[in-house]
């Protein structure tokens, strides 16, 4: 799972339009971080939304889910704005990852133990990842 660090750092990082799914249009309604929760916490699927009602007791298990991961006024906006509706969230794994190498290869200065703790992998990975980033800069054994 993406961590909340790695997560801001991704939101720091990619416009609404570069989300998948539905993501763009949450993005713009309640925006990039809280539809990067949506995505994380969803994972993927589809969530029905219906008009908003103040009657907790009214609302869908979805809908509730919703408020506990971008809180209350954000859970009504998007209700608000979908209401009736579905959203579509993409399973998301291959844009976690590399939206999260990304982050690691850039992460100049930081040490790959704080880096793994980060995001919740080994050094070795971190290593790994940091090394493929490397493979495509010239080395002074390339004109060998």
């Amino acid at each position: 799972m993406v961590s909340d660090d790695a997560l801001r750092m991704i939101a720091a990082s990619v416009e609404p339009d570069d989300l998948p799914g539905d993501l763009p249009e949450v993005a713009e309604v309640v925006g990039v971080v809280d539809a990067l929760r949506l995505a994380r916490k969803v994972g993927c699927g589809r969530i029905y939304l219906r008009r908003w009602t103040d009657d907790r007791s009214k609302w869908s298990h979805e809908l509730a889910n919703i408020v506990e991961i971008i809180g209350e006024d954000k859970a009504r906006r998007l209700a608000d704005w979908f209401g009736g509706a579905h959203i579509d969230i993409p399973r998301c794994d291959s844009f976690w990852r590399a939206w999260r190498n990304k982050c690691i290869r850039e992460a100049r200065g930081m040490r790959q133990i704080d880096l793994a703790r980060m995001h919740g992998l080994s050094e070795r990975q971190i290593r790994t990842i940091q090394k493929g980033a490397t493979d495509l800069e010239p080395t002074l054994f390339d004109d060998l």
